[in-house]
Formats: C-alpha cells, sequence, structure tokens
C-alpha cells in the first residue's frame, strides 16, 4: 500500500534614557512602558535581548520587495469569505506546522527570508496531503546555499524562494543541515546526489498584499484556504524582548532591519494573528507571537503584512520519516459463527490479521485494538511487540466471543494499528482495516 507523507536593544526613547547595554536589565521599566501604553504583551529577558547595535543588522535579512510593486496580487483572496472568528492551523483539526527553528544557530545568519519561506512550504506539504502532527523538515541550508535569494549578511528575498520551489524545488534537512553561513551548494549533491530529482516543488506563487495597505480580510481567506503564509514586517527594539500576549509597537528605535515570518491562525477576540518565528523556543510564546491588527501596513509602526505571500500547489509527493505500520486482513479469513441454545444465541468471531512496517524506521512497541462497527464495542487489544523496517510480517489470530445474544453479522470488523501512537507512527492513516462480516 502506497503511502503519502508530505528582535532590539537598548532603547533611547524618551521613556527610558538608557544606554543600549543598560536597557536589558531593567524589564521593569519596559513592562511599565507597556502597561502605561494600554498594550497587551509582556517582556521579558530572551536570547535576543543584549544584541549589540553594531550587530543589529545580522538579526533581520527581510529585503524590502520594491521590484514587486505594481505586480498584481491574487484576487481569489479579496473575495469576500465566510471564515470563522478564530484559526490556527496548528490546532484546528490537526497540527499542521512544523516545529520552531532557530536562524541563529550555531551563528547569526540573517536568513528569515529562507526560515519563513521552508516552513510555509513544510505546512502546504501536510495540508496538501492531509498529514497532521508529522514533524516534515525540509532543509533551510539548502534554501540560503543553492536559490540564490540572498545570504547571512545582507538577506534575502521570499518570493525569489517561492522561484525557487517552482523551479528546484527544496528538500530534507538530512541532505545538507544547517550551518548558518551561506555555505556552498555542491554539499548538498554529496550527501543527497539525486535531491533534485526528489525535491518538493510547487507550481507557483501569489502575493496576498503588496506593498499597500494590508487587508486582513484577504490575509484571513489566504491562511484559511491555502495554508500559512509568509508576512514582512520591521523590527523595532521592544520585539527582541516579546515573551507573550499580543505584540504592538510599545517604544525603542527601529533596529534597521526587517524580518519575515509565518502567519499561521488568527483571533478576532484578541484581534491579533499568530505567526510562528525562527528564533528558537526560547523566545516569546515557545518561538511564536500573536501581534495586534492594528500593527498591520497602513496604520502599524512595525508594518506589518506590507508583503504577504502564498504558495501555490505542491506537486511532490512527500517523503516520510518513520515507522509506518499497515495491516490487511487475510482474505477469507475473518467469519462468525454461532450457536443457538434454548436460551440465548452465543457468537464468536474469528479472522487473522497481517501488520508490516513500510515505513524507514523500526517500530519499538505498537498495539492493535479490535472494534466492531455496530456500537464499535471493544473486543481485544493485542501487543504487536517490535516490527522491524520492511522486517517479518506479524501474524494475528482473532477469536472473540460476543456478549450473548448479540451478533456482528452485517457490521465491519475494525483493527485499529498503534492507536496509542506508541510506536509514533508518521502516518496515522490507513491504520484502520474493515472487512465486512456476513
Amino acid at each position: 500500500m502506497k503511502k503519502l507523507i508530505i528582535l532590539l536593544l537598548g532603547f533611547t526613547g524618551v521613556i527610558f534614557l538608557l544606554a543600549s547595554p543598560s536597557y536589558s536589565k531593567d524589564i521593569n521599566e519596559l513592562n511599565a512602558a507597556i502597561q502605561a501604553k494600554g498594550a497587551r504583551w509582556v517582556a521579558k529577558e530572551t536570547p535576543l535581548s543584549n544584541i549589540p547595535k553594531e550587530e543589529w543588522r545580522k538579526w533581520g535579512g527581510a529585503f524590502e520587495d520594491l521590484e514587486l510593486l505594481g505586480m498584481p496580487v491574487d484576487a481569489s483572496f479579496h473575495i469576500p469569505l465566510s471564515v470563522p472568528s478564530s484559526f490556527d492551523w496548528t490546532h484546528n483539526a490537526g497540527n499542521f506546522v512544523t516545529r520552531i527553528k532557530n536562524q541563529h544557530f550555531p551563528n547569526h545568519c540573517g536568513s528569515c527570508w529562507a526560515f519563513a519561506s521552508v516552513a510555509a512550504l513544510e505546512s502546504k506539504i501536510l495540508i496538501s496531503y492531509d498529514l497532521p502532527w508529522v514533524d516534515l523538515d525540509l532543509s533551510e541550508q539548502m534554501v540560503l546555499s543553492c536559490s540564490g535569494a540572498g545570504d547571512c549578511e545582507k538577506g534575502g528575498s521570499a518570493w525569489k524562494v517561492a522561484d525557487f520551489f517552482k523551479s528546484t524545488g527544496a528538500y530534507l534537512e538530512k541532505c545538507y543541515p544547517y550551518t548558518a553561513t551561506d555555505g556552498d551548494c555542491s554539499q548538498a549533491y554529496t550527501a543527497c546526489p539525486n535531491w533534485q530529482t526528489n525535491a518538493y516543488k510547487i507550481d507557483g506563487w501569489s502575493l496576498v498584499v503588496n506593498g499597500t495597505p494590508a487587508n486582513l480580510s484577504a490575509i484571513k481567506n489566504a491562511l484559511y484556504t491555502n495554508g500559512p503564509v509568509v508576512a514582512w514586517m520591521k523590527i523595532y527594539q521592544d520585539f527582541n524582548y516579546y515573551g507573550g500576549g499580543v505584540y504592538s509597537y510599545t517604544s525603542g528605535d527601529y533596529t534597521g532591519w526587517n524580518h519575515f515570518v509565518l502567519i499561521v491562525g488568527w483571533d478576532d477576540s484578541r484581534e491579533a494573528l499568530r505567526c510562528k518565528n525562527s528564533h528558537g523556543t526560547e523566545w516569546g510564546e515557545e518561538g511564536f507571537f500573536w501581534i495586534s491588527y492594528d500593527e498591520l501596513y497602513g496604520t502599524g509602526t512595525t508594518e506589518f503584512g506590507k508583503w504577504v505571500y502564498a504558495l501555490g500547489d505542491v506537486l511532490q509527493t512527500p517523503v516520510t520519516s518513520g515507522p509506518d505500520l499497515t495491516g490487511e486482513w487475510q482474505p477469507l479469513t475473518v467469519k462468525e459463527t454461532c450457536k443457538t441454545t434454548s436460551k440465548t444465541k452465543k457468537c464468536k468471531i474469528a479472522g487473522t490479521l497481517k501488520v508490516h512496517n513500510t515505513g524507514d524506521q523500526n517500530a519499538p512497541l505498537s498495539y492493535v485494538e479490535i472494534y466492531l462497527s455496530n456500537g464499535e464495542d471493544y473486543l481485544k487489544r493485542t501487543s504487536l511487540g517490535k516490527l522491524k523496517v520492511n522486517g517479518k510480517d506479524k501474524i494475528l489470530k482473532i477469536n472473540r466471543s460476543l456478549p450473548a445474544g448479540q451478533s456482528a453479522s452485517g457490521s465491519d470488523i475494525i483493527a485499529v494499528i498503534d492507536p496509542g501512537n506508541t510506536a509514533v507512527e508518521i502516518d496515522e492513516k490507513n491504520n484502520v482495516v474493515y472487512e465486512s462480516i456476513p
């Protein structure tokens, strides 16, 4: 059975009157300023709190895409659409957002343009193939070294990465692990000579916002119908101290650099968009942040969403990494036998189930639970033990008596493989097998 896997520091504003190194020592003053302004977030020390001013530019990396001005936005996202008051790709119908990464480890690198774009592609793949909770890990270094879209020192353009996804594609992290340097594209071919053949491509990309006042409705529509989108923003000093809540600019200088992030959802009750950042899990809300609608370009200081990009359809079936358990009932083996006495009818069902590990990692421990579809009556839980990759099939003999008077005739016998996800399955699809009982 074929499987589918698919930030700043030193505030010189009138409130603080402090030198750059001193600012990080008094988080209380920043929090007091936040409260005085009526903002809805809290400041804390973060890995970005004490960056020297002369290094600010190393922490951003988003070009202003002025050459795109005049290019039309995608009209389909600007058609009125009824959407819920809140939506988030991390938990609506499963998590389709991959884990938080850090563009500044092991070195400082202005590669947000690569990280936000790769994050968008990873989510697009999971959504396209309905693979929630799969932690697909594509290589940002491959984009940094091979796309020509930018570099660590000066930064880059997200739209050029999108062009690279269309022409060439992106592939797995293991083929070119992140070094936070410009690197050499040839290293990708050394580890994975045929990576371009298997690369994940898209059929195109489009603009949701293009240098004009941001349209919140269009951003929501693009999120809801197409998946997480890449957004541009300016970075001010206080953003590096973000510790939670709904961020809005409070105080501090413009750092001189800009940033790309991934918008993953919104909440009208908070009047905010939720975003995935690329500064590790110790920054913000475990790597994520909320930003106020008031910060959108056209009204907000940070000009959030001055450019917003959406990826097109995915052209490559995803490859996964992990155990993947599949099963099938053996032909003509599932049956029911009944005996009728003067008091009641007693029935028994029997069958043979074959389970196989078609993934690329061994399954340490897993189970099968057996149910009947008429009321989902629980029949049996059986340990499969360990299943090696493409190893010997596990053959389970199912023989279970039903409650007195109950018959399974006309119902399905259902095998739920690894129901507790004990084996850390990469794909929970096709793990339920049905067989009609005469």
